[in-house]
């Protein structure tokens, strides 16, 4: 069932940006959605390497992208979608409670001019800025920073005693990508689902995983492997597999 965007709002399930004035939060809120705008544009590194495994994920790099003004179009500046995928971080935030989960679709004009937007699904215990993608099938589209382009849709779900509580929850403001940084400092992150139900402490109940950053020249993105329990992984066998 499709909850009212109303209520989401008032449980503060959502949070709007902070630059929105209360006329553009009332043109988000729609009959069974919320809008969400296009705020952060990222380059995904499409010549660097994506590997994933059930131990071990070596993500694609991304590269904030700069607003350019195209004089004939308009005076105000876009970001450039480029045919393919393009990485969007909204300045949205979201919380998604237990019993609730959330997914987004993409508006109508997008779809009509040959651009979709995919996400995975907003798990109860996510607590993030709204991010998705922007996928383009015709050559390049210019969408201005703070235009509406997708709609959140919370919807209930039967509470199964688990939280979402990997390395996708990130702090307001925070793209994923930023990730490495944090781990610099941290050496370590939890990620998986914390088990309500027990009451075993939560360290039990979560994967730890180290991260291990390639040399800056090489572009390669950020390799992520697996701890087996409190021991420290040998990297060497996947760095050999590069």
């Amino acid at each position: 069932m499709y909850i009212n965007p109303l209520h989401a709002i008032q449980e503060g399930w959502i949070k709007f940006p902070e630059w929105m004035d209360e006329e553009f939060k009332q043109k988000c809120i729609q009959p069974n959605a919320i809008d969400i705008t296009l705020d952060h544009a990222y380059t995904l590194g499409l010549q660097t390497r994506f590997c994933l495994s059930e131990t071990s994920k070596q993500m694609r790099s991304t590269e904030r992208q700069n607003m350019h003004s195209y004089f004939s179009i308009s005076d105000e500046p876009f970001f450039t979608l480029h045919t393919g995928s393009t990485d969007i971080m909204s300045d949205f935030f979201v919380t998604v409670p237990a019993g609730v989960a959330a997914f987004l679709i993409v508006r109508s004009t997008l779809n009509r001019n040959g651009l979709w937007v995919t996400s995975g699904l907003y798990d109860q215990g996510f607590s993030n800025n709204i991010g998705f993608v922007i996928h383009n099938d015709g050559p390049n589209a210019f969408i201005a920073p703070h235009t509406r382009v997708a709609q959140l849709v919370f919807v209930k779900s039967e509470d199964s005693g688990l939280l979402y509580n990997g390395t996708y929850n990130q702090n307001q403001g925070q793209h994923w990508s930023n990730i490495d940084q944090e781990v610099i400092e941290n050496d370590i992150i939890r990620e998986g689902l914390v088990d309500l139900s027990s009451n075993k402490p939560s360290s039990d109940d979560v994967e730890v995983i180290d991260f291990t950053l390639p040399p800056k020249d090489e572009m390669k993105g950020t390799l992520v492997e697996t701890l087996p329990g409190s021991e420290l992984a040998d990297l060497e066998y996947f760095q050999s597999k590069k």
